[in-house]
């Protein structure tokens, strides 16, 4: 019998998805390939269906309220509980952290404690919202599952209790690019570029890697959709020409980037897991990361890590990679055996058997 799993993905909708949407797009796929439950979706009230929601057309499920309204309900009351939507479910997955009302059991996902950490680099909404759906998280999950070790480090730190959290990583598709060449043609890019990948906000560290940047005569291509606090002609400015704003891509179009890319940069003062780190291994190409949070557990010893707050060792570590041919084939090489140990079928199980466990309780 299957077990009947409502998955909140409420975050489908945002309007930058961001890579915790992402994340649990491609899980619930992987589980749902499975054949071992039955998924009903979860989300706010919504004109029209969001892209990640594809594969689920038809089934989601939605208030009728839009998601402030229904988030403050689900956090100043009890009221609309999530079996009231969907009265067959056995476990349901807050999978973006905010844990609804419910009187079956309940997994939430809580994939950083950033908003904790660093409330400086949030949005005013930001620092209204995280530390009040956090503490409802809390209150309410059976499990907490966290994307590192890192993260649930940090967790029980803040106040999770230690024996429900479980570390569940995220996984990478190694699907091989055949031809990577016309992208340079199409984009108009030089073929050693740099390549960086993300939602553009502080905590993705862009000021610092402009300043690593302004040393050399590289040219950095940002892969992603603007965020928030940031003022992207003000902050490439320096740059000029050597930068290529490149906005969204699709998912062909970003492993095509990743593949031709010279090496990959990445040194955020934070990450709760850092995907794009095995989405560039996955490719064989050179990683540079932080040496901070949950981006050196990720990388392990396959890529050169950085003091992301001074950008003179981001810039040492690039003027490495481009004087050193052995060096980025090492590290492509070491990437690939990396991304080759995650993958979303093994997240997509490890989920499966925390929801039977909690659903079992």
């Amino acid at each position: 019998m299957q077990m009947h799993l409502a998955a909140i993905v409420e975050q489908f909708w945002h309007s930058v998805p961001g890579g915790t949407a992402l994340a649990t797009a491609k899980t619930l796929q992987y589980i749902e390939k499975t054949g071992l439950c039955e998924i009903t979706p979860l989300a706010a009230a919504h004109k029209k269906e969001a892209d990640l929601a594809a594969e689920f057309s038809g089934k989601v499920k939605h208030s009728r309220l839009p998601r402030a309204l229904l988030y403050e309900t689900w956090l100043r009351t009890t009221m609309l509980k999530a079996e009231l939507f969907i009265p067959q479910l056995d476990v349901t997955w807050a999978a973006a952290m905010v844990a609804p009302p419910t009187s079956k059991p309940l997994v939430t996902t809580v994939h950083d404690v950033d908003f904790l950490k660093n409330q400086e680099l949030l949005s005013s909404r930001g620092k209204n919202f995280f530390p009040r759906a956090w503490e409802k998280a809390l209150e309410r999950s059976d499990v907490l599952v966290c994307p590192s070790q890192s993260v649930a480090d940090d967790a029980v730190a803040y106040g999770a209790s230690a024996e429900k959290t479980v570390v569940i990583p995220w996984g990478v598709e190694t699907v091989a690019i055949s031809d990577s060449q016309s992208l340079l043609q199409r984009f108009a890019l030089p073929s050693d570029y740099i390549l960086w990948v993300g939602t553009q906000e502080p905590r993705k560290n862009l000021a610092n890697i402009v300043k690593a940047l302004e040393t050399t005569n590289h040219h950095l291509v940002i892969v992603g959709p603007r965020g928030w606090n940031i003022d992207s002609k003000e902050l490439f400015a320096s740059l000029g020409d050597r930068v290529h704003l490149v906005g969204w891509v699709d998912e062909v179009t970003l492993r095509a980037f990743y593949a031709q890319a010279k090496l990959f940069l990445f040194p955020s003062l934070a990450e709760g897991f850092g995907l794009p780190i095995l989405e560039a291994m996955a490719q064989g190409t050179p990683v540079i990361t932080s040496n901070v949070s949950a981006m050196k557990e990720i990388a392990g010893s396959a890529a050169l890590l950085v003091n992301p707050q001074k950008p003179t060792s981001i810039a040492n570590a690039i003027t490495y990679c481009f004087e050193d041919k052995k060096l980025c084939e090492v590290l492509g090489e070491q990437g690939k055996k990396r991304a080759a140990e995650f993958s979303w079928t093994s997240t997509a199980q490890k989920y499966i058997d925390v929801f039977k466990k909690a659903a079992a309780a």
